[in-house]
């Protein structure tokens, strides 16, 4: 399972929710599950101290590569995901990532050993 924490300001979070059911509803998303090997691909919205955040699980043969297969992908809906994710979280997909970009989550606590 892999896990990505988004901060989303206040005033998309009307935008945001409305997506996420367009994208639930949608034959498209549950084609582009299929074609990156995801089996679960849920959302939360989450309050922090900081504002609002968006929590995304996603767990399936393609988990560990997702986002950069979305990054990489020139599918029509896989472009169109990334461009409405990035306008409702302020992230450009398509800029270079940044070379002090931070280290993937490491797992500290884990409960099923």
């Amino acid at each position: 399972m892999e896990i990505l924490v988004a901060p989303i300001p206040e005033e998309n979070i009307a935008a945001w929710k409305e997506w996420a059911t367009q994208l639930q509803d949608g034959a498209e998303f549950k084609e582009q599950m299929d074609r990156m090997k995801l089996t679960r691909h849920d959302a939360w919205l989450a309050y922090s101290r900081g504002g609002r955040v968006v929590v995304v699980v996603w767990e399936g043969e393609g988990e560990t590569d997702f986002v950069a297969n979305m990054i990489a992908s020139d599918h029509p809906a896989d472009k169109a995901h990334l461009k409405k994710a990035g306008q409702l979280h302020g992230v450009d997909f398509d800029a270079p990532s940044p070379s002090d970009a931070p280290p993937d989550p490491e797992l500290v606590l884990d409960s099923r050993l």
